[in-house]
């Protein structure tokens, strides 16, 4: 599988973008957004969000869907938000005897087999969206399980663009009751060191609902569950954007420096951040949860 998906050319990309003069409009893209929860609550604090997910008719695995989320990249303005939680199920332990991803085939897996194909392509494709942001002046954040041999998959020298990173613990941000959460861990790879607000400790009483089954010696995944899990809780879209916010983005210009958004979204964004300053100054903290002081 080529590294460059359908043969895109990043130095090409970036030349066509400036000499189109795209306008950069937007604050936060979601791909591979499943219900879209960090889109969503960038758009309740008055961002301008967009999202790309197969669920919606976005198909990445063809040209037309990679060129559609290369433009909605390209929008982002500097100091934007591009977060990618790229399909994992070809880079986890589940399918591996299927997958046959190790360290002898640098984790590229049996490319023959149609999920470790799309998985490569998902990786590269994500890596030339990442690459893209860095070079427009974006924050990027790429989440997986922490156990994904996707962090193996994706080339040393690029990862270490990458060098602050975050586990997550998924019951934390969960509203369903004490012993009824998903039992499941996110990793959180990011250019920014404020993605480090989000490690986050379990801090449940009562035992969690497994993905997995063990019968005869196999562990089973539960499709039903496996495919809930997928989705991050509301809340943690919110406190990732909320981190996102706290570390100094306003959003508020365009290149050129003049506003280009609504009087309703400027006033979504002040309330939101005297909302931020306000449980900052009641905790007595810098805004950051209460679990990072215990």
């Amino acid at each position: 599988m080529p590294r460059r998906p359908f043969g895109a050319c990043l130095t090409k990309t970036l030349f066509d973008a400036n000499n189109q003069g795209i306008i950069r409009d937007l604050d936060v893209v979601e791909l591979w957004s499943g219900v879209g929860s960090i889109a969503s609550a960038a758009q309740k604090a008055g961002y301008k969000a967009a999202t790309v997910d197969l669920k919606n008719g976005e198909d990445l695995t063809t040209r037309e869907g990679f060129e559609d989320a290369v433009s909605k990249v390209l929008r982002l303005k500097p100091g934007g938000l591009l977060s990618m939680g790229i399909e994992c199920r070809s880079f986890v332990f589940l399918n591996s005897s299927n997958c046959k991803r190790n360290y002898y085939n640098q984790y590229a897996g049996d490319t023959k087999y149609e999920p470790v194909k799309t998985g490569n392509l998902f990786a590269n494709e994500g890596k030339f969206f990442a690459d893209l942001g860095f070079a427009r002046g974006l924050i990027v954040v790429i989440e997986n399980l922490p156990a994904s041999t996707l962090w193996s998959y994706l080339p040393v020298n690029f990862m270490k663009k990458l060098p602050f990173s975050a586990v997550c613990n998924r019951c934390v941000f969960d509203d369903a009751p004490d012993g009824q959460r998903l039992s499941k861990k996110c990793k959180f790879f990011s250019n920014a060191p404020w993605i480090t607000a989000l490690q986050c400790p379990c801090t449940c009483w009562g035992d969690h609902i497994s993905l997995t089954t063990y019968k005869d010696g196999q562990i089973t995944g539960k499709p039903e569950l496996l495919k809930e899990s997928e989705a991050y809780p509301a809340r943690l879209g919110e406190e990732l954007v909320n981190a996102w916010m706290t570390d100094g983005y306003l959003g508020l210009l365009d290149v050129d420096g003049e506003s280009s958004d609504s009087p309703e979204q400027k006033s979504k964004r002040a309330r939101t951040w005297q909302s931020l300053e306000a449980s900052a100054s009641s905790s007595g903290s810098s805004g950051r949860r209460g679990w990072q002081e215990l």
